[in-house]
């Protein structure tokens, strides 16, 4: 079976669909993957490099269709579930709040819950979008966000939060230069945790609490 090499901004729904499989379950539960799910219980969130075994994808067979007509049939694109939650400056839920959500041409309104949440269905293959809310236009990066436990020790991945958490560490390019500890530090100043400017455990325990992911 063929094994496909993770790159940044893939997870487990945009590899299944470039294969031509409509549920990542597919991969993601696979015996051949088991290791690979142990190791990244979301599903949406990968590393580039990881390796995920391609099971062969069977044939399925149309019955009942009558030869010599015209059948139309109708391509599905397959989707997965954006979730944010989102918060104000001042770190309370943006409850109730009314937003338009573009990804992909797809223009999405509604309603987050009352504990700021979005959930949204969006296209698998996209990578970008814009969120529009509380007069403020957001810029997303679907996708891009690496592991806590990455190989470079899971800053990139904690960079990648601390700027959806508006911390500003500058690019998520694995680097603890000056920009990433001051966000560090702030961080850690604003959740009590002991100022380091570095990331502990503790601190990456805290972030993947107050990310989501």
């Amino acid at each position: 079976m063929p094994i496909h090499v993770v790159q940044q901004g893939e997870c487990f729904s945009k590899i299944a669909a470039r294969y031509g499989f409509g549920d990542y379950r597919v991969l993601y539960d696979h015996p051949d993957n088991a290791e690979l799910k142990k190791k990244r219980a979301n599903p949406n969130v990968l590393e580039p490099g990881d390796r995920i075994v391609i099971p062969d994808k069977g044939l399925k067979v149309e019955e009942g269709l009558a030869t010599g007509k015209l059948h139309r049939f109708r391509l599905r694109r397959p989707k997965k579930e954006l979730r944010l939650k989102l918060e104000g400056h001042d770190g309370k839920p943006l409850a109730g709040e009314a937003y338009v959500l573009d990804v992909g041409g797809e223009k999405h309104e509604g309603k987050t819950d009352g504990d700021g949440l979005l959930a949204q269905k969006v296209p698998v293959s996209e990578t970008t979008g814009t969120l529009t809310i509380a007069g403020r236009v957001i810029h997303l990066r679907l996708g891009h966000l690496n592991p806590l436990d990455a190989a470079d020790g899971g800053l990139s991945g904690a960079q990648g939060r601390l700027s959806n958490l508006g911390y500003n560490p500058g690019p998520a390019d694995g680097v603890l230069g000056k920009r990433t500890r001051m966000a560090l530090a702030l961080f850690q100043h604003d959740e009590k945790l002991d100022v380091t400017g570095k990331l502990d455990d503790t601190t990456k325990k805290k972030l993947e609490e107050k990310h989501g992911s």
